[in-house]
């Protein structure tokens, strides 16, 4: 697992921003509940959120990450972490790489979300922080814990998957 800080530029991150807030407005989000494997969500009631990415971000996100990933094409979506969700552990599948870049401005510790690997032996954690990306280019299991239930805003991030 590789962790990168100020992953996006800050006007890009920003842009990221205006775009995530805009979606939230609008009808375009699919639900966890509904398309996930349910072995993705083994001891978890939550449902998260997701939402593709404007072709123009996902092409500057692509810029900006590209000296950290292999050259691929790359799915990017918005993810919004509701209340008592997460994600059980699992790998990234057929995805060359997997990644996570995340959007809150501050997480506070008490609040769940939290990033765990398995590195070899060796269980890690990273408590999400603004413009960290969390760059899963091995195959290394993962999941993120259950999100608190007395949240006052969502865990918000955008996921990378590249395409073989």
């Amino acid at each position: 697992m590789k962790i990168i800080q100020n992953t996006l530029s800050s006007d890009l991150f920003e842009l990221c921003r205006k775009e995530f807030d805009i979606k939230l407005e609008k009808n375009e989000w699919r639900s966890s509940s509904l398309y996930w494997n349910p072995s993705l969500t083994r001891g978890i009631n939550g449902s998260t959120l997701t939402s593709f990415t404007s072709l123009d971000i996902r092409n500057a996100i692509k810029k900006e990450i590209s000296p950290y990933i292999p050259e691929c094409d790359i799915i990017t979506q918005y993810y919004v972490w509701q209340s008592n969700s997460g994600i059980s552990l699992h790998g990234d599948g057929t995805y060359k790489f997997g990644a996570t870049i995340y959007l809150n401005e501050e997480w506070h510790h008490d609040a769940g979300g939290w990033f765990i690997w398995k590195d070899k032996d060796k269980w890690n954690t990273i408590l999400p922080t603004k413009n960290l990306m969390v760059l899963n280019d091995i195959g290394e299991e993962h999941l993120v814990t259950r999100i608190a239930s007395d949240i006052s805003y969502p865990r918000c991030s955008i996921q990378i998957w590249g395409r073989e």
